[in-house]
């Protein structure tokens, strides 16, 4: 690695259950590099923790970008 260069490694992070509860009421968390096919499976978890915690989880997806933003609602 050359001097003054930086270099920068996203490491991909998977959306789990536990990552879902971290998510303060009323927070977001962006999760980025993830494959379309992924959004609905992300969809369908989100809706069942939202059930299993009573509170409310929207999902919008970036395909451009290949992100996908999780929220945190209270019902």
């Amino acid at each position: 690695m050359k001097k003054g260069k930086k270099q920068e490694i996203m490491e991909k992070e998977k959306i789990t259950r536990e990552s879902l509860r971290q998510i303060e009421l009323g927070g977001s968390k962006t999760f980025f590099d993830i494959n379309p096919a992924e959004v609905e499976s992300v969809r369908a978890t989100a809706y069942q923790m939202g059930k299993l915690l009573e509170c409310k989880f929207t999902v919008a997806a970036e395909y451009a970008t290949r992100s996908v933003t999780v929220t945190r609602l209270p019902l």
